[in-house]
């Protein structure tokens, strides 16, 4: 965006928002076609509604958090491979582009990448103990490579946390809520009026 002045680089921040959430299209609809091994109209579509979703929604004005919706289908499928006996050198380093792209948001697709690997191993047909513990050995081993090629970014920040201003904030006073349960519940109703406070 440097390039850009004025008016022009607010158009190109639209058109990279917009190549982003296209990729995430793409990318979501890439690995369903991959996984259900057809590509037809309904590909496109959850692609789209992939896209399109909440999370993209809300925070479209953060593009580089974009990054972890296009990352996350790539991560997905690697892992699939993974657990399928192939290599698990995608998958480690889908990971540590995921790590090294946004460190901020990264942590919550790990978690994600845990989860989906345990429900895979239960959705797996047939998996015995053998096959249980050579997948998890896989994928802690893949999933520690793809952290360590982060090393070089991560240790330095970590060391660097204990200085943030925010580390020094404390919760002096427990949680407040500004809105009754009632009115919550009222607020996923059809026809009520946004609020951005909770």
């Amino acid at each position: 965006l440097l390039p850009f002045s004025g008016y022009a680089r607010i158009a190109a921040l639209d058109m990279m928002i917009f190549l982003k959430i296209a990729l995430c299209a793409s990318a979501f609809a890439y690995y369903l076609g991959k996984r259900f091994e057809k590509y037809d109209i309904f590909t496109a579509v959850f692609g789209v509604a992939y896209a399109l979703g909440a999370y993209t929604v809300a925070f479209m004005n953060q593009p580089m958090w974009l990054d972890i919706v296009l990352l996350l289908p790539l991560v997905t499928g690697a892992l699939d491979s993974l657990i399928e006996g192939k290599s698990p050198i995608p998958y480690a380093l889908w990971l540590a582009l995921t790590i090294f792209s946004n460190f901020y948001i990264s942590w919550a697709l790990c978690l994600f990448v845990v989860l989906w690997f345990i429900a895979s191993m239960f959705m797996k047909k047939r998996s015995g103990f053998r096959d249980l513990a050579k997948n998890s050995v896989k994928f802690a081993a893949a999933s520690l490579c793809g952290g360590l090629l982060c090393a070089f970014m991560l240790i330095p920040l970590l060391g660097q946390m204990g200085n943030w201003i925010s580390s020094s904030i404390g919760f002096e006073e427990g949680g407040k809520w500004y809105h009754g349960l009632s009115e919550i519940v009222d607020s996923f109703s059809y026809g009520s009026e946004p609020s951005l406070v909770f």
